[in-house]
């Protein structure tokens, strides 16, 4: 999603991925934005101006990067580590869609809400009395015209996602998730 100032150019980018951020891997315990933070860093680099551009993690439930366990990195001879490889084609493609949008929206009415809902809990949790019948998950959804974005807390499988998107009344809608 492009955000632009009044002549046109670009003021800000949103844009939603569905992928784990784990490409590197279960030995790292530091504090990372992992291949999705290197994406941000690419898109704001390129674009400069002091642009941000934040990423929504989609539904990525059972989505893993190709790349996983780089335990160390290692440039010598020009190797770019995977991690940082996944990020710029990530940011690269962000940098196309971003060059391919026609379609601008002068922005409309916003709404807001949030709802907790229940859901049942698996039989083999509560025999373990590891949790109640049920547990909650949050829901916030927000509207700028035909633009939707509807998050939840909790990880969320693709195909569950996809059919959000697919029931969504709105034009474009992104699913977000662990908000």
């Amino acid at each position: 999603m492009k955000i632009a100032n009044p002549d046109g150019s670009t003021r800000n980018i949103l844009f939603n991925y569905a992928c784990h951020g784990t490409s590197l891997g279960g030995k790292n315990f530091q504090i990372s934005g992992d291949f999705l933070g290197l994406a941000e860093q690419f898109v704001e680099k390129y674009l400069g101006q002091g642009i941000i551009a934040p990423l929504f993690v989609g539904a990525s439930g059972d989505i893993n990067p190709y790349y996983v366990g780089i335990a160390e990195f290692h440039k010598e001879n020009g190797w770019i580590p995977e991690p940082e490889l996944l990020g710029i084609m990530l940011g690269e493609e962000v940098i196309h869609v971003l060059r391919n949008i026609k379609e601008l929206n002068s922005g409309g009415e916003i709404e807001t809400a949030f709802k907790t809902i229940e859901l049942p809990s698996k039989q083999l949790y509560r025999d373990a009395a590891l949790t109640e019948e049920t547990f909650p998950m949050n829901i916030t959804a927000a509207r700028v015209g035909d633009v939707a974005f509807v998050g939840f807390g909790t990880e969320m499988l693709t195909e569950i996602g996809m059919a959000i998107k697919a029931g969504s009344p709105f034009k474009h809608t992104f699913v977000i998730t662990h908000c």
